[in-house]
């Protein structure tokens, strides 16, 4: 039987998801539209997404895709911070941690019948 998992994993999966997709999106953008490279283009990606900044960019275009990758980055970086926070504060966390345990104690069990 396959566990069911609580919505607030799969909200948290999704926001997780989505972080990644803006980071992947925003640095090959940046690598095309200023021609960096891909670490540089993956740090001002990151560094944007956070509200750090850093340096600017040079083009026109490249200016453009920072306030899109900053407008939306920095709205599901916000979506993922609160669905990691309710995960913890809901307790599902803990919860995660218990079955593990539970599943480890059950599995090291040898000559033992659960009824």
């Amino acid at each position: 039987m396959k566990p069911r998992v609580p919505f607030l994993s799969r909200r948290l999966a999704i926001a997780a998801g989505l972080l990644l997709s803006v980071v992947l999106v925003g640095t090959i953008g940046f690598a095309a539209l200023e021609r960096w490279s891909w670490f540089d283009a993956l740090y001002f990606t990151v560094m944007n997404v956070t509200t750090v900044g850093s340096a600017q960019p040079t083009d026109v275009a490249g200016k453009w895709w920072t306030i899109l990758i900053v407008a939306v980055g920095f709205g599901v970086l916000t979506y993922t911070v609160l669905a990691l926070v309710g995960y913890v504060i809901e307790g599902h966390l803990g919860d995660a941690f218990e079955q593990r345990r539970m599943r480890r104690r059950v599995a090291r069990m040898t000559g033992h019948y659960i009824v």
